[in-house]
């Protein structure tokens, strides 16, 4: 079923068309109110397993919970800059990025690892795994994360790519959609794909 998640703390599942529920309890605050949580991502393995990530409002503090809605949420990282977006790759690999370079691996029942590189300061905004890597977006290209650290991808269009903003797999191939450009990478080669009402880049 689908899940949203947003400002406040709040969490939904929706139950049949045009029915949402709360599933966000002893999350969810009023308006204003001190250590609100605003929460930018949610996937999850299964519906007894839903992940939410996002951070404390006014603060760049992040938060990363897990649950079903029917039990209490659990805190399941934390000491970590916002998170942006969670992949699950399997119920046992979990992958959350974010900013100040931010890339945790895990899941609830093991914990989370913080596999960040120490030098990386980038602003993660997206993460998914493709053929067994690891790619990750910003909003100036994308780095391939190996051996612990991140690499800057390179994908010989012309001119480079330099935009990231999702990543998603569909049908075999890794598609990253940008603010004004797209690109699409099959296992060997990289694609450039006209963005719709932009002229060619050059």
């Amino acid at each position: 079923r689908l899940h949203a998640c947003g400002g406040g703390g709040q969490i939904y599942r929706r139950t049949k068309p045009g029915a949402w529920e709360h599933m966000d309890t002893g999350l969810l605050r009023e308006k204003g109110e001190k250590k609100s949580i605003s929460f930018k991502t949610i996937a999850g393995a299964n519906e007894q397993e839903v992940y939410a990530g996002g951070w404390f409002q006014n603060v760049n503090d992040g938060v990363l919970y897990c649950g079903d809605g029917r039990r209490p949420w659990k805190a399941v990282a934390s000491g970590m800059p916002a998170i942006s977006r969670i992949h699950v790759e399997r119920e046992d690999s979990v992958w959350a990025c974010g900013r100040g370079g931010t890339l945790l691996h895990g899941n609830h029942v093991d914990g989370f690892r913080d596999v960040s590189a120490l030098d990386d300061t980038r602003a993660y905004v997206d993460v998914t795994s493709y053929d067994g890597q690891v790619f990750l977006a910003t909003e100036t290209g994308l780095y391939l994360h190996a051996n612990g650290a991140a690499h800057r991808i390179h994908t010989r269009l012309d001119p480079e790519y330099e935009d990231g903003h999702l990543l998603r797999v569909v049908d075999g191939v890794l598609w990253s959609i940008g603010y004004a450009d797209i690109a699409r990478f099959d296992g060997t080669a990289w694609e450039r794909i006209p963005f719709p009402g932009n002229p060619p880049i050059r």
